[in-house]
């Protein structure tokens, strides 16, 4: 039981991080895609 328990604790933290790393690479590819598309636009205007 309390080995059940830990492996609980230890894969819902572990969970956790994975959320929030998921989260962070898509926040950052999202605003990298963003930002190329501003450069596009400011290119094209004369």
């Amino acid at each position: 039981m309390i080995i059940d328990c830990l492996y609980d604790v230890i894969f819902s933290d572990l969970d956790r991080r994975v959320v929030t790393y998921v989260k962070h690479q898509f926040y950052s590819i999202s605003t990298l895609r963003q930002t190329r598309e501003l450069s596009k636009k400011s290119n094209k205007q004369p």
